[in-house]
């Protein structure tokens, strides 16, 4: 009997590693088999959740390295009785691709040169990644493995949608344009939408809303991103959970005068202590500060200027797409929050949606890939929930790919 095929997926984040296993036994089908999440890396008390469910959760020894993690995790798939030797390749999400890469791409030693000599455009994104793949180098060296990437989705852009409105000299020698991010994410709703109706597929307008603890939408026409919210960095765009979004440039070097801090600096704190986290000054969790708004105001004001942010990108796009046909909801926010869902599309009377109240109030929880509508069937336009699924899309891609 023939030993199964089986596709390994690392999907290395700033402090966490997702790492999920499928059978590859009858492409373009794909099972997933076994599913662990780390969180915690470089902390005193990291913890790992394993099984297809997540429902067991194991504390474990610090690990202060993506080796370290990854070689944790992997000692657990294989307690679950899921052999190493049946792993027939390996696919790693890598956020920036830069010019060079806008589609999945088959590691090699020259490929990893030009992965390293990108990381200053993502520097809190790319060097993880990077760390998983030479962890999984060592153990899987005979085994093709292929980098998938965030900025894929969005490489097609216009040359008007692409550029910032610097002098063209600087963005050619260093590379600035916006690249866009959460893009296997925004392709697989995009996909799974198709799916489901398949009718639409080639014409269609459709705004994916990516909210999380970063947040992006997208605007897709016709199964092509035509514009997204972030830019030259995953900084850009929408308010986030501890990230600022897009704000006057002229206030980084503002503060680093007034703070007496260097602009690395104050991008840190733009980064990681903005957002809803900066507004609230308690928590950068929506469902948290959704409690709180009753009785705290800047609870509330953190709601209310996510909100604006979101409103005003929503109408940018339908302005772009020259409509709507449908809005696709995903990530930790979009897909169990029916308050933020409810407000923002009760914001939208004159498009013609209609809520369906109910639907959208039993929608949280979802497993990987389930597809709910919650609006009403008069509704001109359609809202879905959709629970995105990074590494099933990152594993059909690899499945795909000619090594």
């Amino acid at each position: 009997m023939p030993q199964e095929k089986q596709i390994l997926i690392i999907n290395c984040g700033t402090s966490s590693v997702k790492v999920s296993l499928f059978s590859a036994n009858n492409p373009p089908l794909l099972f997933r088999l076994w599913e662990g999440h780390l969180k915690g890396i470089f902390s005193s008390t990291p913890s790992l959740e394993t099984g297809v469910e997540k429902k067991k959760i194991l504390s474990l020894v610090p690990c202060n390295s993506y080796r370290d993690a990854i070689l944790g995790i992997l000692e657990h798939l294989k307690a679950d009785h899921f052999p190493l030797s049946s792993i027939c390749k390996v696919g790693h999400r890598v956020v920036h691709g830069g010019n060079q890469f806008t589609k999945s791409t088959l590691l090699s030693d020259s490929v990893l040169k030009k992965l390293q000599a990108i990381s200053s455009l993502s520097p809190l994104h790319n060097p993880p990644s990077l760390a998983g793949i030479a962890a999984t180098q060592e153990l899987f060296s005979d085994i093709p493995q292929i980098a998938v990437f965030d900025t894929a989705f969005h490489s097609h852009f216009l040359p008007y949608v692409a550029l910032y409105p610097i002098p063209l000299e600087l963005a050619e020698r260093y590379q600035i344009k916006r690249y866009g991010f959460h893009g296997i994410s925004h392709e697989y709703l995009w996909e799974k939408y198709a799916e489901t109706y398949p009718e639409k597929k080639k014409l269609s307008k459709i705004i994916t809303l990516h909210l999380g603890s970063g947040c992006s939408l997208a605007a897709i026409k016709n199964g092509i991103s035509v514009d997204t919210t972030m830019g030259f960095t995953p900084l850009d765009g929408l308010m986030m959970s501890t990230r600022s979004g897009g704000i006057d440039p002229a206030i980084v070097a503002f503060l680093s005068e007034k703070e007496k801090k260097s602009p690395s600096e104050i991008i840190t704190i733009l980064n990681h202590q903005s957002g809803l986290l900066g507004i609230s000054g308690k928590t950068g969790n929506m469902q948290s500060l959704i409690s709180l708004s009753e009785s705290e105001e800047r609870a509330k004001l953190a709601i209310d200027m996510f909100l604006h942010n979101l409103l005003k990108a929503v109408g940018s796009f339908i302005a772009i797409l020259g409509g709507v046909d449908a809005f696709i909801f995903s990530g930790g926010i979009g897909e169990n929050s029916p308050y933020i869902r409810s407000r923002l599309l009760k914001s939208l009377p004159w498009l013609g949606i209609f809520l369906d109240e109910s639907k959208n109030a039993k929608c949280t929880c979802l497993n990987f890939g389930d597809v709910k509508m919650i609006s009403s069937e008069a509704s001109a336009i359609k809202a879905f929930v959709i629970a995105t699924d990074e590494n099933e899309a990152i594993a059909k891609q690899v499945e795909m790919h000619p090594s």
